[in-house]
Order: structure tokens, then sequence, then C-alpha cells
């Protein structure tokens, strides 16, 4: 019953705003951050720069949108920085 209700809510621009918002600002603070983990590493390690950018993108949106919705449960900015960090994982 409490899918139904769910899936009947009408989905509001202003989120579907605020969750672009929160994905690039976190994801530029992200590259900000990997830009001289790159420069330093250089072409040693490409696979590991790599794999490093994209933890690091997906941890900080993750969190960023767990922190979205800390007033409806104060767990969702963990669970949100581990699957950002486990989906960005497999995806790197």
């Amino acid at each position: 019953m409490a899918f139904r209700t769910a899936m009947r809510r009408r989905i509001s621009a202003k989120w579907v705003f605020f969750g672009m918002l929160i994905g690039i600002v976190c994801g530029g603070l992200a590259a900000v951050i990997q830009m001289p983990i790159t420069e330093r590493l250089g072409e040693q390690a490409p696979i590991l720069t790599r794999v490093i950018a994209w933890l690091l993108a997906g941890s900080l949106i993750g969190l960023g949108l767990g922190l979205r919705w800390i007033t409806v449960n104060r767990t969702r900015a963990a669970h949100g920085y581990v699957g950002g960090l486990v989906g960005a994982r497999w995806g790197g």
C-alpha cells in the first residue's frame, strides 16, 4: 500500500533542480580535489587516478544527496555516502 502512494506522488521541478544542483556542486568539488592528485601521479598510475576520481565524485555526490534528506532520516547521509562510494567503485 505504501508503495502505491509513493508512486502516485508527483515529482516536483524543485526537487529535480536541487538534486541537479547538489550533484553539480559535489562533482565540481571532487574534480577540484582530484586535480592535484592527477598532476602528482601523472602518467605513472593512470588507472589509479581514474579510480580515485570516480571514488571522490561518487562519494561526495552521494553524501550531498544524503545530506539533503537528513531531516527525514539522520542516517541517510551515511547511506548516501556509502552508496555513492560503492557505485563509483563499480563505475570506475
